[in-house]
């Protein structure tokens, strides 16, 4: 092995350590109008008392619809309560979704966010786009605490993190919203598209893919090494969310770095508090 690889490699090693170090820090966000809301729609959306519809950013909280409604139920019933005392409307760098409907983070009197204590009580799961990632990196960490204590939705197998090795559950989970995690058996930039696949049939197995046009948001930290040597991702733990979709195998684009997580350096370990869902659990 060349001198100039170990010593990339041992670059790697440390940034990926640190990748996540200031996950913990408090979102950065400013406080604006009062949020005053004439009713809340679910766990998730709300009218406000001026007739405008509004949804929490970063965060994804189970619909009544899909066979799980106790978790809806729970998390209208808890941001009810927290936005009773009042709170103040926060925005992030998009103000509307594509359905002109505020995409607001409620920031409550004790300078939290709705959505940290929503992730926190196990009642959802983060969902960041490319334009809402201010308080992400927080909120992956106290989805990550949740998680381990199989608080509210993480006691139930449907949504547990699935294993990338799972063929038969990534196909049941096609279409949805989901964690997946596994080792990285190859990686490769084609034509500026970025593949990490799970698996060694790459028409077959998990593949993750990043597209050169989000390639813009991965110039921070260890990406841009990660995509000048992708190589050096073989062999680790990698976790990635996002909607699961069918293309030579189960398959998630991603658009942003926050989608993707490598726990065996952070404070949750691989697994940790329960372990990846297969087809037979």
């Amino acid at each position: 092995m060349r001198l100039s690889h170990i010593r990339l490699l041992t670059f790697l090693a440390a940034s990926f350590a640190c990748a996540f170090a200031g996950a913990g820090e408090a979102c950065n966000l400013r406080p604006g109008e009062a949020l005053l809301p004439r009713e809340i729609v679910d766990g998730q959306s709300l009218i406000l008392a001026d007739g405008r519809e509004a949804v929490l950013a970063g965060v994804e909280v189970p619909p009544p619809g899909e066979g799980r409604g106790q978790y809806a139920q729970e998390a209208q019933g808890l941001l009810a309560d927290l936005l009773r005392d009042g709170a103040r409307i926060a925005y992030d760098k998009t103000r509307e979704d594509r359905y002109g409907r505020l995409q607001v983070f409620p920031l409550l009197g004790d300078g939290q966010t709705a959505q940290a204590r929503l992730v926190a009580a196990g009642l959802a799961r983060v969902m960041s786009t490319p334009d809402n990632r201010t308080c992400i990196g927080e909120l992956l960490v106290l989805e990550a605490e949740a998680r381990a204590a199989r608080r509210g939705l993480w006691s139930d197998p449907f949504f547990a993190v699935v294993d990338a090795g799972d063929l038969a559950g990534l196909h049941r989970a096609e279409g949805r919203f989901v964690i997946v995690e596994g080792v990285v058996a190859d990686a490769a930039s084609v034509r500026g598209r970025l593949y990490v696949n799970f698996g060694a049939d790459r028409r077959r197995d998990f593949t993750v893919t990043v597209a050169p046009a989000a390639a813009k948001l991965f110039k921070a930290g260890v990406w841009p090494s990660i995509l000048g040597h992708p190589t050096t991702l073989v062999g680790r733990v990698t976790r990635v969310r996002g909607f699961l979709e069918s293309f030579n195998g189960p398959e998630i684009t991603v658009t942003h770095p926050e989608q993707i997580e490598f726990p065996e350096h952070g404070k949750e370990a691989a697994n940790s508090g329960g372990r990846t869902r297969r087809s037979s659990d």
